[in-house]
């Protein structure tokens, strides 16, 4: 065996700083070095380098890094090697750096070392190998990790930001319009109800998913977009980003159609969130050489957990499983097979998929632009505007608001609409039992809160017939509407 073989290094990284009882504590482990720190010696470069300028170079990083005295220990070579070591040892200054020479029989120079009388280097310990194979295994993983990172966390995800920002923006809007807990507003501003799927209104579809309906509902979608969503645009570019999010919520909006036509309102961007989700899972299973291979146990760990628990939200009432499995399987059916990767590594396709995702853009922003233009949320903040109707058989004759819309006795839908007011013509005694008061001057009203709602009970008398209107409006409705119901007496006339 020469004097300078690598299997000298080994053998003595292992007995100073590996084997069972050693004192020492490997830092770093290089090709042809290892860097150990001894309680006695302090920091300690161990190389089988015995080019002279190879080994001033070593010497002079090796102070950078120590804190105190630092060793630089050379395995092999003759006495032409000590003389080159006391000139650098002069050179740098004895206290600062200590050189050592141990020969492949274990004889230290200058003097023996006490704190190297454990080294044995005819030893040939077979975990060596192991540790030495496992060593070079978790260096070229931090190497890829490290370039990984430089590659992947230069990137701004900026599609992630402008979604989080229109969001924001449209929630704001909510609430200067009177706030999600008045449906109306939501719908109008373009949530999906079974009126609106009868009205041919198929923008709906995409506008769904770009409104909320309470505080937690925004907060956990910015929350869930902005760090997975970030991540994935990371990893896949903005462009291909972007047709996940808009593919997968359009179909979970579609999976979710069964709640609004028995009368739900659908809305939210969790369709969206969970193709990210799904393809957070996918990617972390699959990576297709997208992730480092020291990140895939977390990267696992972590899927699995965001899948459990969103699939517990979504066994919550009021949330829709259907659309949340509707947007994971846009989102698996995306992923899964490697359409959105297909030449991600060499930006092959990467035109068709900017293309693509500029036209769900432009879609989507189509698509909120006819909602607010249809909906126009901003009247239920004006007072109501009013027109004649003959209502009960054309007995009487209401002024009702324009925006409320007639179905056979009923104007109104409490979905899309501030108030609804069900009229009805009755031949037989019982107007004051049904108002639950007196009719005086062939008038009579009674008003109380519901949950959500005002309920308004009018009976108008006359002639042994009688017109019931029960109005129910909601709570949060602007105070010109409640104002309206409350006095719904100067706005009906007998005919």
């Amino acid at each position: 065996m020469e004097a300078s073989d690598p299997e000298l290094l080994r053998l003595a990284t292992w007995q100073l700083s590996l084997a069972a009882g050693a004192p020492g504590r490997l830092l770093r482990l290089d090709r042809d070095a290892a860097w150990v720190a001894l309680p006695k010696l302090g920091a300690v470069l161990i190389t089988s380098e015995q080019a002279p300028e190879r080994l001033n170079l070593q010497a002079l990083e090796l102070l950078e890094r120590a804190r105190g005295k630092a060793h630089l220990l050379v395995l092999g070579g003759g006495t032409e090697l000590r003389e080159a070591l006391t000139e650098l040892e002069t050179s740098v200054g004895s206290t600062r750096l200590g050189c050592l020479q141990v020969d492949f029989w274990g004889k230290t120079w200058p003097a023996p070392q006490p704190e190297l009388a454990q080294l044995d280097l005819k030893q040939d310990p077979p975990e060596v190998q192991a540790f030495l194979a496992a060593s070079r295994t978790a260096i070229e993983q931090a190497q890829q990790m490290n370039a990984w990172q430089e590659r992947v966390q230069g990137r701004r995800p900026w599609a992630t930001w402008s979604l989080c920002g229109v969001f924001i923006a449209l929630w704001l809007a909510e609430l200067a319009m009177g706030g999600p807990e008045l449906l109306p507003i939501v719908t109008r501003m373009g949530g999906l109800t079974r009126h609106t799927l009868v009205d041919g209104e198929l923008y709906r579809l995409a506008t769904a998913s770009l409104l909320h309906l309470g505080w937690g509902h925004i907060g956990f979608a910015v929350l869930v977009m902005w760090q997975l969503g970030g991540f994935l645009e990371r990893i896949l570019g903005p462009w291909r980003f972007l047709v996940l999010v808009f593919v997968s919520a359009l179909g979970g909006t579609l999976m979710a159609l069964p709640s609004a036509l028995s009368g739900g309102l659908v809305a939210g961007s969790s369709t969206a969130l969970w193709g990210v989700l799904v393809g957070h899972v996918v990617l972390a299973y699959r990576p297709r050489g997208l992730l480092p291979d020291a990140l895939l146990p977390q990267a696992r760990t972590i899927a699995r957990n965001n899948l459990v628990l969103n699939a517990l939200v979504s066994l919550l009432p009021g949330v829709s499983l259907l659309g949340h499995l509707g947007g994971g399987l846009a989102g698996l059916a995306l992923l899964g097979p490697g359409l959105l990767t297909w030449g991600l590594a060499t930006s092959r396709g990467e035109r068709g998929f900017r293309g693509l995702a500029a036209l769900l853009v432009g879609g989507f922003s189509a698509s909120l632009v006819l909602a607010l233009g249809h909906g126009r949320p901003w009247e239920l903040l004006e007072a109501p505007e009013l027109s004649p109707r003959k209502v009960a058989g054309e007995a009487l004759e209401l002024d009702v608001p324009v925006l409320l819309s007639a179905e056979g006795r009923v104007h109104g839908d409490l979905i899309r609409d501030p108030l609804q007011l069900d009229v009805q013509l009755h031949r037989a005694e019982g107007a004051e039992a049904w108002v639950g008061a007196l009719v005086i001057d062939g008038v009579g009203h009674r008003s109380w809160s519901e949950d959500a709602y005002r309920v308004d009970r009018w009976a108008f008398e006359q002639d042994g017939q009688w017109v019931s209107v029960e109005a129910t409006s909601w709570l949060e409705a602007d105070p010109t509407w409640l104002d309206y119901v409350g006095s719904l007496d100067q706005h009906a006339r007998w005919l």
